[in-house]
Protein backbone atom coordinates (compact mmCIF):
# COMPACT_ATOMS: atom_id res chain seq x y z
CA UNK A 1 0.00 0.00 0.00
CA UNK A 2 2.98 2.19 0.52
CA UNK A 3 3.66 2.52 -3.10
CA UNK A 4 0.25 3.49 -4.04
CA UNK A 5 0.25 6.66 -5.15
CA UNK A 6 -1.92 9.37 -3.08
CA UNK A 7 -4.16 10.25 -5.33
CA UNK A 8 -4.87 6.66 -6.39
CA UNK A 9 -5.23 6.09 -2.31
CA UNK A 10 -7.93 9.20 -2.31
CA UNK A 11 -10.31 7.71 -5.35
CA UNK A 12 -10.12 4.49 -3.86
CA UNK A 13 -11.58 5.68 -0.87
CA UNK A 14 -14.25 7.93 -2.74
CA UNK A 15 -15.51 5.43 -4.44
CA UNK A 16 -15.78 2.79 -1.12
CA UNK A 17 -17.43 6.04 0.25
CA UNK A 18 -19.50 6.51 -2.45
CA UNK A 19 -20.52 2.75 -2.82
CA UNK A 20 -20.94 2.09 0.97
CA UNK A 21 -23.25 5.49 1.30
CA UNK A 22 -24.94 6.82 -1.25
CA UNK A 23 -28.37 7.65 -0.03
CA UNK A 24 -31.42 6.79 -2.23
CA UNK A 25 -33.09 10.02 -1.10
CA UNK A 26 -30.22 11.91 -3.24
CA UNK A 27 -30.44 9.62 -6.01
CA UNK A 28 -34.19 10.14 -6.82
CA UNK A 29 -36.00 7.33 -3.97
CA UNK A 30 -38.77 8.51 -1.50
CA UNK A 31 -37.86 10.72 1.35
CA UNK A 32 -36.98 8.94 4.65
CA UNK A 33 -35.95 6.18 2.74
CA UNK A 34 -33.12 4.32 4.97
CA UNK A 35 -29.67 5.12 3.96
CA UNK A 36 -26.84 2.24 3.77
CA UNK A 37 -24.92 1.67 7.18
CA UNK A 38 -21.35 3.51 6.88
CA UNK A 39 -18.70 1.76 6.41
CA UNK A 40 -14.86 1.88 7.36
CA UNK A 41 -13.35 4.24 5.69
CA UNK A 42 -10.09 3.31 3.32
CA UNK A 43 -7.64 5.26 5.04
CA UNK A 44 -8.50 4.14 8.29
CA UNK A 45 -7.37 0.50 7.51
CA UNK A 46 -3.85 1.35 7.06
CA UNK A 47 -1.51 0.51 9.83
CA UNK A 48 -0.33 3.85 11.60
CA UNK A 49 3.35 4.18 9.73
CA UNK A 50 1.32 3.87 6.24
CA UNK A 51 -0.73 6.11 7.08
CA UNK A 52 1.77 8.53 8.07
CA UNK A 53 4.19 8.26 5.09
CA UNK A 54 0.87 8.53 2.99
CA UNK A 55 0.84 12.34 3.74
CA UNK A 56 4.28 12.81 3.00
CA UNK A 57 3.65 14.10 -0.53
CA UNK A 58 5.31 15.14 -3.75
CA UNK A 59 5.70 18.90 -4.93
CA UNK A 60 3.66 21.06 -3.37
CA UNK A 61 0.41 18.71 -2.92
CA UNK A 62 -1.02 18.59 0.38
CA UNK A 63 -2.75 15.93 2.29
CA UNK A 64 -7.04 16.17 3.38
CA UNK A 65 -7.79 17.28 6.51
CA UNK A 66 -9.58 13.76 6.93
CA UNK A 67 -6.33 12.02 6.15
CA UNK A 68 -4.24 13.46 9.64
CA UNK A 69 -7.10 13.05 11.17
CA UNK A 70 -7.16 9.01 10.72
CA UNK A 71 -3.77 9.09 11.79
CA UNK A 72 -4.36 11.28 15.06
CA UNK A 73 -7.34 8.76 15.16
CA UNK A 74 -4.78 5.65 15.03
CA UNK A 75 -3.39 6.28 18.57
CA UNK A 76 -6.13 8.03 20.45
CA UNK A 77 -10.05 8.79 20.24
CA UNK A 78 -10.28 12.25 20.21
CA UNK A 79 -13.00 14.27 21.94
CA UNK A 80 -13.51 16.12 18.23
CA UNK A 81 -16.44 18.37 19.60
CA UNK A 82 -14.42 19.66 22.08
CA UNK A 83 -11.99 21.47 19.28
CA UNK A 84 -14.52 23.55 17.59
CA UNK A 85 -14.11 26.80 16.40
CA UNK A 86 -17.31 29.48 16.91
CA UNK A 87 -18.81 31.11 14.04
CA UNK A 88 -17.71 34.59 13.79
CA UNK A 89 -19.99 37.42 15.30
CA UNK A 90 -18.63 40.15 12.65
CA UNK A 91 -18.34 39.80 8.63
CA UNK A 92 -14.96 39.28 6.68
CA UNK A 93 -15.02 42.23 4.22
CA UNK A 94 -11.35 41.82 3.16
CA UNK A 95 -11.56 39.12 0.34
CA UNK A 96 -8.25 37.83 1.32
CA UNK A 97 -9.33 37.20 4.79
CA UNK A 98 -12.79 35.96 3.68
CA UNK A 99 -10.36 33.25 1.83
CA UNK A 100 -8.24 32.16 4.55
CA UNK A 101 -11.51 31.84 6.65
CA UNK A 102 -13.35 30.02 4.16
CA UNK A 103 -10.45 27.23 4.04
CA UNK A 104 -10.80 27.27 8.02
CA UNK A 105 -14.69 26.51 8.32
CA UNK A 106 -13.64 23.57 5.33
CA UNK A 107 -11.00 21.90 8.05
CA UNK A 108 -14.22 22.73 10.47
CA UNK A 109 -16.58 21.05 8.63
CA UNK A 110 -14.13 17.73 7.99
CA UNK A 111 -14.10 18.28 12.28
CA UNK A 112 -17.54 18.05 12.71
CA UNK A 113 -17.94 14.80 10.15
CA UNK A 114 -15.43 13.41 12.41
CA UNK A 115 -17.54 14.24 15.13
CA UNK A 116 -21.02 13.34 13.65
CA UNK A 117 -22.33 16.59 14.22
CA UNK A 118 -25.27 17.12 12.31
CA UNK A 119 -26.04 20.34 13.68
CA UNK A 120 -22.45 21.62 13.40
CA UNK A 121 -22.10 20.60 9.60
CA UNK A 122 -25.25 22.52 8.61
CA UNK A 123 -24.05 25.53 10.35
CA UNK A 124 -20.83 25.35 8.87
CA UNK A 125 -22.45 24.81 5.57
CA UNK A 126 -24.50 28.28 5.99
CA UNK A 127 -20.60 29.81 7.10
CA UNK A 128 -19.27 28.00 3.60
CA UNK A 129 -21.90 29.69 1.36
CA UNK A 130 -21.39 33.12 2.72
CA UNK A 131 -17.82 33.08 2.75
CA UNK A 132 -18.06 31.45 -0.75
CA UNK A 133 -20.63 34.68 -2.04
CA UNK A 134 -18.19 36.92 -0.79
CA UNK A 135 -15.50 35.14 -3.23
CA UNK A 136 -17.98 35.00 -5.93
CA UNK A 137 -18.31 31.38 -5.74
CA UNK A 138 -21.12 30.95 -3.29
CA UNK A 139 -23.73 29.73 -5.62
CA UNK A 140 -21.37 27.19 -7.74
CA UNK A 141 -20.61 24.97 -4.58
CA UNK A 142 -24.46 25.43 -2.75
CA UNK A 143 -25.59 22.25 -5.28
CA UNK A 144 -22.33 20.81 -3.16
CA UNK A 145 -23.25 22.17 0.10
CA UNK A 146 -27.00 20.72 -0.21
CA UNK A 147 -25.55 17.20 -0.68
CA UNK A 148 -23.36 17.55 1.91
CA UNK A 149 -26.55 18.77 4.34
CA UNK A 150 -28.48 15.66 3.05
CA UNK A 151 -25.62 13.33 4.25
CA UNK A 152 -25.52 14.66 7.31
CA UNK A 153 -29.16 14.59 7.99
CA UNK A 154 -29.11 10.99 7.00
CA UNK A 155 -26.04 9.99 9.17
CA UNK A 156 -24.58 8.46 6.12
CA UNK A 157 -21.19 9.94 7.38
CA UNK A 158 -18.70 8.17 4.61
CA UNK A 159 -21.05 10.13 2.09
CA UNK A 160 -20.86 13.05 4.03
CA UNK A 161 -16.82 12.92 3.99
CA UNK A 162 -16.77 12.60 0.89
CA UNK A 163 -18.98 15.43 -0.56
CA UNK A 164 -16.28 17.25 1.89
CA UNK A 165 -13.76 15.98 0.29
CA UNK A 166 -15.64 17.34 -3.62
CA UNK A 167 -16.23 20.41 -2.01
CA UNK A 168 -12.49 20.95 -0.82
CA UNK A 169 -11.41 20.54 -4.73
CA UNK A 170 -14.52 22.54 -6.35
CA UNK A 171 -14.03 25.51 -4.47
CA UNK A 172 -10.26 26.27 -5.73
CA UNK A 173 -11.10 24.96 -9.33
CA UNK A 174 -14.23 27.65 -9.61
CA UNK A 175 -11.81 30.12 -8.01
CA UNK A 176 -8.92 29.41 -10.53
CA UNK A 177 -11.50 29.25 -13.43
CA UNK A 178 -12.72 33.05 -12.19
CA UNK A 179 -8.53 33.92 -12.26
CA UNK A 180 -8.45 33.79 -8.50
CA UNK A 181 -5.68 31.89 -8.32
CA UNK A 182 -4.05 33.95 -4.86
CA UNK A 183 -7.95 33.37 -3.46
CA UNK A 184 -7.18 29.78 -4.17
CA UNK A 185 -4.08 29.42 -2.69
CA UNK A 186 -4.94 31.05 0.32
CA UNK A 187 -7.96 28.97 1.14
CA UNK A 188 -5.23 26.18 1.08
CA UNK A 189 -3.75 28.02 3.20
CA UNK A 190 -6.49 28.60 5.42
CA UNK A 191 -7.60 24.85 5.66
CA UNK A 192 -4.25 23.94 7.45
CA UNK A 193 -3.99 26.67 9.33
CA UNK A 194 -7.16 25.23 10.79
CA UNK A 195 -6.08 21.78 10.45
CA UNK A 196 -2.94 22.38 11.82
CA UNK A 197 -4.80 23.64 15.54
CA UNK A 198 -7.10 21.27 15.62
CA UNK A 199 -3.77 18.58 15.60
CA UNK A 200 -1.74 20.35 17.85
CA UNK A 201 -4.90 20.78 20.15
CA UNK A 202 -5.48 16.73 20.19
CA UNK A 203 -1.49 15.90 19.97
CA UNK A 204 -1.50 18.25 23.54
CA UNK A 205 -4.57 16.80 25.05
CA UNK A 206 -3.48 12.95 24.42
CA UNK A 207 -0.41 11.01 25.23
CA UNK A 208 1.23 10.11 21.84
CA UNK A 209 4.34 8.79 21.06
CA UNK A 210 5.87 10.63 18.71
CA UNK A 211 4.37 14.23 18.85
CA UNK A 212 5.61 15.31 15.02
CA UNK A 213 2.57 13.38 14.28
CA UNK A 214 0.54 16.68 14.65
CA UNK A 215 2.44 18.40 11.57
CA UNK A 216 1.38 15.52 9.57
CA UNK A 217 4.31 13.89 8.51
CA UNK A 218 7.62 15.34 7.03
CA UNK A 219 7.45 18.22 5.03
CA UNK A 220 3.87 19.38 5.05
CA UNK A 221 4.87 22.67 6.99
CA UNK A 222 7.37 23.38 3.85
CA UNK A 223 4.67 22.97 1.67
CA UNK A 224 2.81 25.10 3.18
CA UNK A 225 5.47 27.54 3.40
CA UNK A 226 5.58 27.09 -0.57
CA UNK A 227 2.30 28.10 -0.91
CA UNK A 228 2.46 31.16 0.26
CA UNK A 229 5.93 32.34 -1.07
CA UNK A 230 4.15 31.33 -4.42
CA UNK A 231 1.40 33.86 -3.99
CA UNK A 232 1.89 36.95 -6.01
CA UNK A 233 4.03 39.87 -4.62
CA UNK A 234 0.65 42.45 -3.57
CA UNK A 235 -0.83 39.70 -1.75
CA UNK A 236 1.78 38.44 -0.02
CA UNK A 237 3.19 42.38 1.70
CA UNK A 238 -0.55 42.06 2.79
CA UNK A 239 -0.21 42.77 6.49
CA UNK A 240 -2.06 39.82 7.46
CA UNK A 241 -0.38 37.57 4.57
CA UNK A 242 2.93 38.17 5.83
CA UNK A 243 2.47 38.01 9.53
CA UNK A 244 0.99 34.58 8.27
CA UNK A 245 4.29 33.55 6.38
CA UNK A 246 6.52 35.11 9.34
CA UNK A 247 4.97 32.50 11.98
CA UNK A 248 4.58 29.65 9.67
CA UNK A 249 8.28 30.16 9.18
CA UNK A 250 9.25 29.45 12.51
CA UNK A 251 6.95 26.68 12.84
CA UNK A 252 9.12 25.38 9.42
CA UNK A 253 12.37 26.01 11.47
CA UNK A 254 10.99 24.23 15.00
CA UNK A 255 10.01 20.88 13.08
CA UNK A 256 13.53 21.16 10.46
CA UNK A 257 15.33 17.53 9.69
CA UNK A 258 18.29 18.92 10.41
CA UNK A 259 17.17 18.73 14.26
CA UNK A 260 16.76 15.09 13.95
CA UNK A 261 19.96 14.79 12.46
CA UNK A 262 21.31 16.09 15.53
CA UNK A 263 19.57 13.64 17.77
CA UNK A 264 17.13 16.29 18.87
CA UNK A 265 13.46 14.81 19.87
CA UNK A 266 10.77 17.07 19.23
CA UNK A 267 8.33 17.30 22.32
CA UNK A 268 5.61 18.98 23.93
CA UNK A 269 7.27 22.46 23.42
CA UNK A 270 7.19 21.94 19.54
CA UNK A 271 3.76 21.48 19.42
CA UNK A 272 2.78 24.39 21.71
CA UNK A 273 4.92 26.70 19.77
CA UNK A 274 3.07 25.31 16.55
CA UNK A 275 -0.64 25.73 17.85
CA UNK A 276 0.34 29.09 19.47
CA UNK A 277 1.40 30.07 16.07
CA UNK A 278 -1.00 29.00 13.74
CA UNK A 279 -3.82 30.14 16.17
CA UNK A 280 -2.27 33.49 16.44
CA UNK A 281 -2.38 33.52 12.25
CA UNK A 282 -6.70 32.76 12.29
CA UNK A 283 -6.72 35.41 15.35
CA UNK A 284 -4.83 37.92 13.59
CA UNK A 285 -7.19 37.25 10.29
CA UNK A 286 -10.74 37.22 11.87
CA UNK A 287 -10.14 39.90 14.32
CA UNK A 288 -12.80 42.61 14.07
Amino acid sequence: MTDVPQTRWRVLAWISMVAAAASPTLAGGQEGTEVNEPVKHAGRDLPLQQMVQALVLSDLSLPTPAELFDALAKQTNPRWRTHYRPQLTHNLTDRKGAAIWLGARVAEVFLAVEARDTQHVRNLSKDIKSYGTILGVGEKIGPRLIKLDAFADSQAWPGARYEVEVLDGEIGQFLAAQRDEDLAELVVIGKWLRTLEISTSIVREEDFGDVAICIGGAGLIDRLVARVERLSKPVQEDRNVDFAKRQLLKVARMWHPNKVEAGRIFNDGDVKGTHERVKAILDIITRK
